[in-house]
């Protein structure tokens, strides 16, 4: 139960499918905060895993409640679900391999005391030591010089006024992983104000080795193709050509040899060694730039099957 106070209330909402390895670091730093006015909500979203066992070791903390879905529905479902049962005035959505600064939440009060609907915040690469986590720091950052100019965007530990999520809702397609960005530009067009404070910095566990780098790289293509086909509701041949096409545009990168060594200059200038990270960003870039053409021809590819003839 959430305490009384003048300042407002917040909940945790966070979805976990088979997030073993993080979602004790995740608690942790959730019930580290030195505001005391929040509680927690883990949805399990039919991990496979001991994601709920991990998690039940909290749940004696009258902060934290569990709930369960008995299949996977997606992270849009398992959101909406926390939001269903959050009780704070502010919804904080925070991935389970998150790890958030003790004076999150202060920080984040004075910003909705000014009037904010939704704040997105900063987020950076927990592990910086390996050529792999300062890739993907690298790609962060150049992606996020990259986004929406009037700073319209979704991040780790995304937050918004509850009755603001209540009315837009997450998209809820099994395995799209586009629901994030559709909730944002929801929230922006039903007239809510969102404000983006770099300030506030979130750590992401995020892979640090070239396999882990290849899998993530192939989940996002297959995301991407799901955004095409399930959120945006593209035809099946739209989407394949849609895929096909960008993997057509990574090999012809790739195997110019130029553009990805061009791209692992400009990624090397956001790197804490500099030009030094040149070769090993050079085959990180190889590695996720065909990820994730594999994975989102491969999904494509599947929607063809499963149509059966035309």
């Amino acid at each position: 139960m959430i305490a009384h106070t003048a300042e407002p209330s917040f909940t945790f909402v966070i979805p976990a499918f088979n997030e073993e390895r993080h979602i004790a670091a995740c608690l942790e730093s959730v019930l580290a905060q030195r505001y005391s006015a929040f509680d927690v909500i883990v949805v399990d979203d039919g991990s496979t895993d001991g994601t709920p066992k991990t998690v039940e070791g909290f749940v004696s903390s009258e902060r934290v409640l569990l709930l369960s879905h008995e299949q996977s529905s997606g992270a849009g479902a398992a959101r909406n679900s926390g939001i269903q049962r959050a009780s704070g005035e502010v919804v904080v959505f925070l991935d389970a391999d998150d790890c958030i600064p003790t004076d999150f939440l202060e920080r984040l009060i004075p910003i909705y005391r000014e009037g904010a609907d939704a704040v997105a915040v900063e987020s950076c690469v927990a592990d910086r030591d390996s050529v792999v986590g300062r890739f993907q720091q690298a790609v962060h950052v150049h992606d996020l010089a990259n986004s929406d100019p009037n700073g319209i965007r979704y991040s780790g530990a995304f937050s918004c006024r509850r009755r603001a999520a209540a009315s837009v809702k997450f998209p809820e397609i099994p395995g799209c992983g586009g629901e994030d960005g559709a909730f944002v530009f929801a929230l922006r067009d039903a007239g809510y104000t969102l404000r983006v404070t770099p300030e506030i910095l979130v750590e992401l566990s995020l892979p640090t080795d070239i396999g882990g780098l290849w899998r993530q790289a192939a989940k996002r293509g297959q995301a991407a193709a799901r955004v095409d086909r399930l959120l945006h509701e593209k035809s099946v041949p739209t989407t394949v050509i849609r895929r096909g096409g960008y993997a057509c545009r990574a090999l012809v990168a790739l195997v110019a040899i130029v553009p990805a060594v061009a791209a692992a200059v400009r990624l090397a200038r956001s790197s804490s060694r500099g030009f030094r990270d040149v070769p090993g960003f050079w085959i990180a870039y190889h590695v996720l730039v065909s990820g994730r053409a594999f994975g989102g021809l491969r999904e494509a590819l599947s929607y063809v099957r499963s149509s059966g003839p035309q």
